[in-house]
């Protein structure tokens, strides 16, 4: 494997090189190019606001897309849909939790939400009852939480107890 690395290496040397002209290397985001390049719609590497549309690579331009990472997992897909996890909401007492865009919850309810999108939880106690606060990803008094999940699974208690 080792030996097939270094022929690849050696039949593509300027790879990486700040000196390339612009839509020759393919790319998945602006780490995979060079010398101040973005990465364009198109995935290739280019000057800021070049357009590599309808611009096929010289037949003698090095190819990055050649070169193969051996330990490297592949990245994932362009069209890949968004990551989701899991949006564990308990209550505690009698209340229920308003979470927006999704729905709301009046007891122990689990809902599949993005990862990284912003939520807005709203406590909303019930008849002759006060919250009293949140505990888990939540933490605090106020009646309102905005969370932004991250992991797989994210879990959420609102507390409420009976009104003085």
């Amino acid at each position: 494997m080792a030996i097939l690395t270094l022929l690849l290496l050696s039949l593509i040397p300027a790879c990486y090189s700040p000196d390339l002209r612009d839509c020759t290397v393919s790319c998945v985001g602006a780490a995979d190019c060079a010398g101040g390049q973005v990465c364009s719609a198109e995935h290739y590497c280019a000057a800021s606001g070049v357009s590599c549309a309808m611009q096929a690579p010289p037949h003698d331009a090095p190819r990055a897309d050649m070169m193969m990472e051996l330990d490297a997992p592949p990245p994932p897909p362009i069209d890949a849909p968004p990551a989701t996890g899991d949006l564990h909401v308990r209550i505690m007492d009698k209340g229920d939790v308003a979470v927006s865009g999704v729905a709301t919850c009046d007891h122990d309810c689990t809902y599949t939400v993005l990862l990284g999108g912003e939520l807005e939880l709203v406590a909303q106690p019930g008849d002759g009852r006060r919250f009293e606060r949140w505990s888990g990803a939540c933490d605090g008094d106020d009646v309102t939480c905005v969370l932004v999940p991250t992991q797989p699974l994210t879990e959420v208690s609102a507390k409420f107890r009976k009104d003085d």
